[in-house]
């Protein structure tokens, strides 16, 4: 049994913030097209995101081997699913929502 209430440290453990994914494409070229602002931005951050990710998984799958107290090996367990199912929300759909919004911007949009 793992108390609910330790599910929300995990972003204790997240380091990359989305954030970096939005400024890296906010800084590119504007005469760009906008998924060659997407395709630049996102080329600039996603060896840092990955390599942040395969270190905090390698830290989970220390502390896995070294901690013997159950509720924090499933709180560890629990926040390596959350940190692999942030990455891929991070380059998948978060990217396609920012090309959206990219697009809206671009046409004047402001609905």
């Amino acid at each position: 049994y793992t108390p609910r209430t330790l599910f929300p440290y995990t972003t204790l453990f997240r380091s990359h913030p989305t954030s970096c994914s939005t400024k890296a494409v906010s800084k590119t070229d504007v005469s760009l097209s906008v998924p060659d602002r997407v395709a630049e931005g996102l080329s600039s951050v996603g060896l840092s995101t990955s390599v942040t990710l395969l270190v905090e998984l390698s830290v989970a799958a220390l502390l896995l081997q070294l901690i013997s107290i159950e509720v924090i090996r499933q709180l560890v367990t629990f926040t390596v699913v959350a940190l692999v199912v942030d990455y891929g929300m991070e380059m998948t759909f978060f990217a396609t929502v920012l090309a959206i919004d990219l697009q809206r911007l671009e046409v004047g949009c402001l609905c």
